[in-house]
C-alpha cells in the first residue's frame, strides 16, 4: 500500500514522545485499539472472551527522536531484519515497538498496575 500526503504531514506530530508512527486503522476504534468481546454460549460460565485489538502501526511512516531507547528499537528491528530471512518489516517493527523492551520486563499494562 501507497500514501500519498496532500499537506506536510510534520505539521501534524505532537512529537511529545520518542516514536510516533501512522496507523493502519481505518477510525479511531481501529487506530487505538478496542476491547472485543465474543460470546460463546457452548463455553458455560465463560462465555464472555476479551481481547484487546488494534489495527498494526505502519512502518512506512513514522517519527522518531533520537533518544538511546529509540535507536536501540531500531537497532533490535534492523538485527532481526539481517538475521530472519523471512521477517516483514512491519510484523517486525510492530513487534518490537510493542513488546516488552528485554527478556525479563513485564509490562505495567499487563500487570494492571
Amino acid at each position: 500500500m501507497s500514501t500519498v500526503y496532500l499537506q506536510n504531514p510534520f505539521d501534524h506530530l505532537y512529537r511529545n514522545s520518542d516514536v510516533e508512527v501512522m496507523s493502519n486503522g481505518h477510525n479511531n476504534m481501529t487506530a487505538y485499539g478496542y476491547n472485543d468481546v465474543s460470546d460463546e454460549a457452548d463455553m458455560g460460565w465463560a462465555l464472555y472472551t476479551h481481547t484487546m485489538r488494534i489495527w498494526a502501526y505502519s512502518s512506512g511512516f513514522f517519527y522518531i527522536r533520537p533518544t538511546i531507547p529509540a535507536i536501540e528499537l531500531l537497532d533490535r528491528v534492523a538485527n532481526r531484519l539481517t538475521h530472519e530471512p523471512n521477517a516483514w518489516d512491519q510484523a517486525v517493527f510492530n513487534e518490537e515497538l510493542t513488546f516488552p523492551s528485554y527478556p525479563g520486563i513485564l509490562d505495567s499494562m499487563l500487570l494492571g498496575e
